[in-house]
């Protein structure tokens, strides 16, 4: 939220269209991604989690035109850094008003979950399982407030501590 006054005047000055919508919950930008079929961009102004459900959401709406933007907006530029996309506002707006566009990989998975119930997700650079998981949920509630790098370090010492086994 701290980004998007920026982000929103260099559109406005470019002259670009586009509408707003504020995510409220976990899988929310995915909805609003996969249900974007009438636009030409669906942009992500987030972190990785962000990212990545819009990527899910661009994917899964079967619009075959609708490419996906980056803004980013979160504490650790995972997907950003994998694909070289630019981190910092200035370049990163500048790309996206001037419609650079890049191909990105994208990884399918098929798994269930909690309830049984299959599922098909996309995701564009990493994933955490078992351990990683852990460590990212934790380092994800915490970083915001001690920084990236100690946040991990906390999020790792805390899931090694915990001494959790995982069958996968």
């Amino acid at each position: 939220q701290r980004l998007w006054p920026y982000y929103r005047q260099a559109l406005d000055n470019a002259g670009i269209e586009y509408q707003c919508a504020v995510t409220e919950y976990r899988g929310h930008a995915f909805e609003i991604a996969k249900s974007a079929v009438e636009f030409d961009v669906a942009v992500a102004v987030g972190g990785d989690g962000t990212i990545n459900e819009v990527l899910d959401g661009v994917v899964q709406s079967g619009n075959t035109r609708l490419g996906m933007g980056v803004l980013y907006a979160g504490t650790s530029p995972d997907f950003c850094q994998f694909h070289n996309i630019p981190v910092k506002p200035q370049q990163a707006i500048a790309n996206l008003i001037d419609g650079q566009r890049k191909q990105v990989d994208v990884v399918s998975v098929a798994y269930r979950d909690e309830n049984g119930d299959s599922v098909n997700a996309h995701l564009g650079c990493s994933s955490n399982i078992g351990l990683g998981a852990s460590v990212a949920r934790i380092s994800n509630r915490v970083r915001k407030y001690v920084g990236d790098m100690p946040g991990t370090a906390l999020a790792l010492i805390t899931t090694i501590l915990k001494n959790r086994r995982y069958d996968l």
